[in-house]
């Protein structure tokens, strides 16, 4: 959206804030019922970069200048309006208002504009690679506007009409790789234009009668894209590879997404309520004509059994139908129930159980069904010492795989058959100035078909801690890791023993994570206050296998460590004038790939203003 756009909404919506109230003159509020507090800050930040742009600062404009930013609250009488910008760089800001008028009229309104910055893969890993466009560096212009508005009127109270809208674009440029002539003997790669547009508009009417709520909703969504797609000569290509002759690729097509939805929420005698829903809605490729139209249907039924039972249950069904030839087409219907009991005091529990049936037309696996059971509890266990814990037991029959047609038995992707899951979690507040949180997860799953066994662990320890008076203390700890073993066919084309081709290898893939955060706030005197933060992130992942005397782990093999620091001062010149220093820091570094190594460090400068 243009900035001439931005302004005069912001523009229509400050004026109908200004205007007096509908009651009149003689009905004004009296000046004392009036507050507005502001604050304005501008500075100048300094940015220095070295090594690769993406790792250190992926969704950062790291430019020096100045910047600025401001707060607004206010209210008169029954009118408000909170509202907040900053102003980083020219691709680098953010606003928000907040305007409500005696809750007949209410509007947020929010813009957002950022670069991503991205990488470029070298394809070193391939056989055979053309990259049209080595090591050129690629970034994405990325803007958001959201405005949310809803209207009450004081001659009808109980229906109430909501707008919603919507705008998101890219632009910039970004690899797009493509193969060619078969499945993995060559790879191509050349920067493709991105100039996508995402626009949605959404009304509401929402009505109240008696116990129930009924709201009706209407959403439009159009996309397009406005740059044309690379293009390949894919040649005569191979008897299994469908693309020949001169092909566009990475192709976005251009959609519209139409959306009809009925909501119901209703209170029942015995302490019970209802929810129910229909949606329908319509999606169209505005390429080819072709289109997915679905329908969705949920219901959900809540009930007191007595004092310390409650019940719920709920299903839902979904149906999708595409216009494509030979696509797939699903049906799926989902339910279940909840139990929760607090008869015992101090404990919580609460029992689950949700299944789902999956039915596709024009795929291998026709149906696939979900069994899902969950337990849940909270005890306090002390005054100052709470516990949560939670099982899940998960159990798939025939999950959705995707079968090589030309290989027997080749399975190139599969999901787990049967998944358990433990989490728990401690909070203790120890003393009034120090607390701990704790929390653990292990989930183990399986595909017993195609020998799929993966372990994951996750486990985290914080704590806060205020040793002096004006000295807050705050850190963290996480690590996370991953173990899969899995038999798989090493499938490249241009090895000495083609077996590979047909015969599966165990290869048993690792990973690991760690993070640390430790981070300090001291208030020096009154006047001035110290803050300084730091995280480090250790990450590891390989595979560890030989195929035909190829360490594949080489190819795959990762060590990255990241670190993060800031340090801050604060210095309250006067009652309204305050100014602040900031340096930061940050290091990318890849074992692995040195091209992937950065560094940033910064300064910045800035003063701000009170106003009462």
């Amino acid at each position: 959206m243009s900035y001439k756009n931005i302004l005069l909404y912001l523009t229509v919506s400050l004026c109908i804030f200004l205007v007096p109230g509908a009651d009149g003159a003689e009905d004004k509020p009296a000046p004392a019922d009036r507050d507005v507090s502001a604050t304005a800050g501008t500075g100048f930040h300094q940015f220095n970069v070295s090594g690769n742009r993406s790792t250190v600062g992926e969704y950062d404009v790291l430019r020096s200048g100045a910047d600025a930013y401001f707060t607004l609250q206010g209210h008169e009488g029954r009118n408000y309006i909170d509202g907040s910008g900053q102003f980083f760089s020219a691709n680098d800001q953010t606003y928000s208002f907040n305007i409500d008028m005696q809750r007949i009229f209410q509007t947020a309104f929010s813009y957002q504009k950022f670069t991503h910055n991205l990488d470029h893969d070298p394809l070193s890993n391939q056989d055979f690679a053309t990259d049209f466009n080595p090591d050129q560096s690629n970034r994405i212009l990325i803007e958001e506007l959201k405005s949310g508005n809803t209207l009450r009127l004081p001659a009808l109270p109980f229906l109430k009409f909501k707008m919603d809208y919507r705008s998101y674009s890219k632009r910039g440029h970004r690899q797009a790789t493509t193969v060619a002539k078969c499945s993995q003997c060559h790879v191509s790669s050349r920067n493709k234009r991105v100039n996508e547009n995402t626009e949605d508009l959404k009304f509401t009417v929402e009505g109240t009668a008696g116990p129930a709520t009924i709201q009706y909703s209407r959403l439009q969504r159009v996309f397009n894209e406005g740059a044309s797609p690379p293009y390949n000569n894919y040649g005569n290509g191979a008897s299994f590879f469908l693309v020949k002759g001169y092909a566009p690729y990475s192709l976005v097509p251009d959609t519209s997404n139409s959306v009809h939805e009925i909501k119901l929420l209703s209170r029942l005698p015995l302490s019970s309520s209802l929810f129910a829903s229909y949606q329908t809605g319509e999606k169209d490729n505005r390429d080819i004509n072709n289109d997915i139209d679905y329908t969705n249907i949920a219901g959900r039924l809540s009930t007191l059994f007595f004092r310390y039972c409650t019940a719920d249950a709920f299903f839902n069904q979904y149906h999708m139908h595409n216009s494509t030839p030979n696509s797939i087409d699903r049906n799926t219907r989902r339910g279940g129930f909840d139990v929760s009991s607090s008869y015992i005091k101090k404990l919580n529990l609460k029992f689950s159980y949700i299944w789902e049936n999956i039915d596709r037309d024009n795929f291998q696996v026709k149906s696939t069904r979900t069994q899902t059971y969950r337990l849940t509890a909270n005890y306090r266990m002390l005054r100052k010492l709470r516990l949560h814990v939670k099982y899940e037991k998960t159990r798939v029959g025939d999950p959705f795989v995707t079968e090589d047609p030309d290989v027997l038995r080749l399975v190139q992707t599969s999901l787990p058959q049967s998944a358990d899951e433990f989490y728990c979690s401690l909070s203790w507040s120890v003393l009034q100035n120090f607390s701990l949180n704790s929390n653990f997860r292990y989930v183990k799953s399986n595909n017993d078909r195609y020998h799929v066994d993966e372990d994951r662990y996750e486990y985290t320890l914080s704590f806060w801690y205020i040793p002096a008076e004006r000295v807050t203390v705050s850190g963290a700890y996480s690590l996370m890791e991953t173990s899969i073993d899995s038999p798989l066919s090493y499938k490249r084309y241009h090895l000495k023993d083609a077996s590979s081709l047909f015969l599966f290898n165990e290869a048993p893939y690792d990973d690991s994570s760690q993070a640390y955060f430790l981070s300090l706030s001291y208030l020096l005197n009154q006047r001035t206050s110290l803050t300084g933060e730091v995280t480090y992130t250790r990450s590891l992942a390989e595979f560890d296998a030989h195929f035909d005397g190829t360490n594949i782990g080489s190819l795959s093999e990762l060590k990255i460590n990241k670190l993060e620091t800031a340090f801050g001062i604060t210095y309250l010149y006067s009652r309204t004038i305050t100014l602040n220093a900031k340096y930061m820091f940050r290091e990318y570094n890849d074992k692995n790939d040195r091209g992937l190594d950065g560094q940033f460090s910064g300064v910045s400068l800035g003063v701000n203003w009170s106003f009462n």
